[in-house]
């Protein structure tokens, strides 16, 4: 066990629901009811990676006889199945809990709360992926950064971009599903878009065909446009919503 790993990890989950905490009360204002979605999606990731992404991309790499981990001699269909593998699966089960009838009830309290909702699910899934990454990172073999690294420009600050990403992505599906004038399928769809997009430079990174620096732009700047087009539409759903209600916590 790596204990540097194992304090960044610690603080990186902290950091992590401290960030979905201050958001949902004093940037949203969101009803405390959407506090406790914080925890429905905490072991979301650490299960999709162990018993789906794992287990399919094992099978496909088995089947095509190569590696299981993307490489510059991985056929350009299997950098593709790697790049989609995880926004079809990730945007999936990040927004399955708002088929639960209580759960749906609460995001469709009104249009600003669904944002809200969905911003909450997709952070939960965030901050257990950091807590699933952080574990596998500490119980590695490989020698690794100090703590202090790992917290920083590192694992903690890419997992706290992460996190809110995630939370953004899954804004998109559950805004789709709530609104009576839009599909759920194109929300999947634009959310597994923003994914796609989000990995990209990741993915480079991991080929060794750009920097760390470049791939975490990249990353940051999708992130930077998912959080315009978010502020967007919470501007505009307070902005319609009835006069007689000015807070999200009243109903409509």
């Amino acid at each position: 066990m790596n204990p540097d790993a194992v304090i960044a990890t610690v603080i990186t989950v902290v950091l992590a629901g401290g960030l979905a905490i201050v958001l949902l009360l004093h940037w949203a204002r969101t009803p405390r009811a959407l506090l406790a979605l914080l925890l429905v999606g905490l072991a979301s990731s650490a299960l999709v990676n162990l018993l789906i992404k794992h287990p399919i991309a094992t099978l496909v790499s088995h089947s095509a006889g190569i590696a299981t981990d993307p490489s510059l001699a991985s056929p350009p269909w299997y950098l593709a199945f790697a790049l989609l593998l995880a926004p079809v699966t990730e945007e999936a089960i990040k927004a399955a809990p708002i088929l639960l009838p209580r759960i749906r009830r609460l995001a469709a309290t009104s249009s600003a709360t669904s944002l809200w909702a969905g911003m909450t699910l997709g952070m939960s899934f965030g901050i257990g992926e950091a807590a699933y990454i952080g574990l596998k990172l500490a119980t590695t073999h490989d020698p690794s950064p100090p703590s202090w690294y790992l917290l920083l420009p590192g694992f903690g600050g890419e997992r706290l971009l992460a996190t809110l990403a995630h939370g953004l992505m899954t804004t998109i599906v559950i805004r789709a599903i709530l609104h009576p004038h839009r599909t759920a399928l194109l929300g999947y769809l634009t959310a597994i878009t923003a994914h796609v997009l989000c990995n990209t430079g990741p993915l480079l990174y991991g080929l060794h065909l750009v920097p760390a620096t470049v791939a975490g732009a990249m990353f940051t700047v999708v992130v930077l446009v998912l959080t315009l087009i978010f502020e967007r539409w919470h501007r505009t759903e307070l902005r319609n919503r009835p006069p007689t209600t000015t807070t999200l916590y009243q109903t409509e």
